[in-house]
């Protein structure tokens, strides 16, 4: 799904929304998230 479609399912507040970003972007965010804390518990 593309950003656009994440983002028309926001405005439409629907709750798929943030599954979707979840798949889309969950993973680039935990590894982020890790890379600064170095703490896989304080990263989720």
């Amino acid at each position: 799904m593309d950003d656009e479609e994440i983002i028309e399912l926001f405005f439409a507040r629907s709750e798929l929304a943030i599954r979707e970003l979840d798949n889309k972007y969950g993973k680039i965010c935990h590894n982020l998230s890790y890379n600064i804390v170095q703490n896989r518990q304080d990263a989720e």
